[in-house]
């Protein structure tokens, strides 16, 4: 079975307290998602009904925290296969 200590990168991120490998990346998805709504906002929101405004607003939420679940779970290992090929 594999350790954690394996895991290439490991030391990399571990200290960061989310699990991801590229945590650069990680907050530019946040910032680049937080942007493009916020320009939505700002641009259409007050031109929109309050209906797709609130449905916006959801959405967006939803995907956050799905983004924060991806991060904050450990993504597990594909053992090797040993065989006798």
């Amino acid at each position: 079975m594999y350790e954690v200590s394996d895991v290439p990168n490991y030391e990399h991120y571990k200290n960061y307290g989310f699990m991801v490998s590229e945590p650069r990346k990680y907050a530019g998805t946040h910032i680049l998602l937080w942007a493009a709504a916020l320009l939505f906002y700002i641009v259409t929101a007050f031109k929109s009904p309050i209906g797709l405004v609130i449905i916006t607003v959801l959405l967006n939420i939803v995907v956050e925290i799905f983004l924060l679940i991806l991060g904050f779970t450990d993504p597990g290992m594909i053992p090797k296969i040993l065989s006798s090929y």
